[in-house]
């Protein structure tokens, strides 16, 4: 297990120079077209259901933030150019919404912008090998999955399971994707989540740690990497 330490998405801006970046929409998915399309759907938003305590729904904002950063930074990326790819990644997080709320949790949807430059790798032996190895896969692809969030900071307890759709990412130099990412966050330890929510708004957690753990299949351009199973921690840390 390994660990990534990042700042707050809001935070993060791209560094990107010259020349300007190309564009890549990604909300389409991965291996193919039925399966391109998340797994939700996109569902009109509904109005706060009674007995919801906003503590929860800004515990699920965390949560999604936490899900993104591991997804990002963990698997997406085949090992080969994991190194490389962890250092010249941008991205920033917006437009967090609560969609519609469930039984046991919500539908939430963001905006995740990703922008891949080699030119923030300091080694020029992993610029070089990272830049041959993305310029020659261009597209990493995912199946829907489920990822499941543990708080090693709360005795390693489980608090969620977050839902994810086909994600396909352009991992090319100085390409931008943009993603609408919808979640399925079903809370599975509702106290939990709403004393992370209480301890982050309070000041009481500077970092929130977490551990992404799934099942997921991977393809890299046009080779099926096969199913894997991942177990990464990464980092937020506030302002």
């Amino acid at each position: 297990m390994s660990s990534t330490k990042i700042s707050a998405p809001e935070e993060q801006t791209d560094a990107v120079g010259q020349p300007p970046p190309t564009e890549s929409r990604t909300e389409e998915g991965a291996f193919d077209a039925e399966e391109s399309t998340p797994l939700l759907g996109h569902r009109q938003p509904d109005t706060r259901r009674p007995g919801k305590s906003w503590w929860t729904t800004i515990a699920i904002a965390i949560l999604l933030i936490i899900t993104v950063n591991i997804i990002i930074f963990a698997f997406v990326i085949p090992s080969s150019a994991q190194s490389y790819v962890q250092e010249a990644t941008t991205y920033s997080l917006r437009n967090i919404q609560v969609k519609e709320f469930t039984e046991s949790g919500v539908i939430a949807k963001a905006q995740v912008n990703i922008t891949i430059d080699a030119s923030r790798v300091a080694s020029s032996s992993t610029r070089n090998i990272g830049h041959f190895v993305t310029n020659l896969i261009k597209h990493v692809y995912t199946l829907p999955c489920v990822v499941a969030i543990l708080l090693p900071q709360y005795n390693g307890t489980q608090v969620a399971l977050v839902s994810l759709p086909a994600l396909r990412l352009d991992v090319r130099n100085r390409h931008i994707n943009l993603l609408d990412v919808v979640s399925n966050v079903t809370i599975t330890d509702e106290s939990l989540a709403v004393q992370l929510a209480g301890d982050v708004l309070a000041g009481r957690r500077q970092e929130i740690q977490a551990i992404g753990e799934t099942d997921v299949n991977i393809k890299a351009g046009d080779i099926p990497l096969g199913r894997h199973h991942v177990r990464q921690e990464v980092t937020i840390q506030g302002r």
